[in-house]
């Protein structure tokens, strides 16, 4: 997760089996949250954790994790597929487009 040192002091918790420094944790799910936006920026669009992490400026083991995360949540779907950023084949996340944002032959109707 992070390289520093858990000291008697630290503040902590324990996820998955690890033991994570609350400030690092927080940070986690603000990657989530921002991996969330980006994808939903562009619905239907592949990325792989690479390239999430150079568009976000995050780690790459920050954008695993935002992943992992995203993961079991609906309206999110990872599969190998070809990365839109690489162009790469490899697992990748996209948002999974809702019924607003799909374009068919006609109009939508409310």
């Amino acid at each position: 997760m992070c390289c520093l040192p858990v000291t008697a002091d630290a503040r902590t918790l324990v996820e998955h089996g690890e033991v994570i420094h609350l400030a690092c944790h927080l940070g986690l799910l603000d990657a989530g949250a921002a991996i969330a936006r980006l994808l939903r920026q562009h619905p239907g669009h592949p990325l792989c954790a690479t390239c999430i992490g150079a568009a976000l400026t995050v780690t790459q083991s920050e954008a695993e994790e935002g992943v992992t995360r995203l993961r079991p949540l609906r309206g999110f779907a990872v599969r190998y597929d070809t990365c839109v950023g690489c162009g790469r084949r490899r697992q990748a996340i996209r948002a999974v487009r809702t019924l607003g944002t799909v374009r068919s032959r006609g109009s939508l109707s409310a």
